[in-house]
């Protein structure tokens, strides 16, 4: 999967934070976006934390 280039400062929201969600972030986290990542399950939040997956700078938030 292959995102622009041009993202660079661009705020982007990634809802759910599962498999796909996470690898989103990763591949995102090459492109200079401001990320941001929601999910509504706390223990979703938890792992997306620990995966090692999420790119420094990105903020993960409880979604409601």
């Amino acid at each position: 999967m292959t995102f622009p280039q041009d993202l660079d400062g661009a705020r982007v929201a990634v809802v759910g934070l599962g498999t796909s969600g996470r690898a989103a972030l990763e591949v995102l986290g090459t492109t200079g976006a401001q990320l941001s990542g929601h999910d509504a399950a706390e223990s979703a939040l938890d792992a997306a934390r620990e995966s090692g997956e999420v790119p420094a700078g990105a903020v993960l938030r409880a979604a409601a």
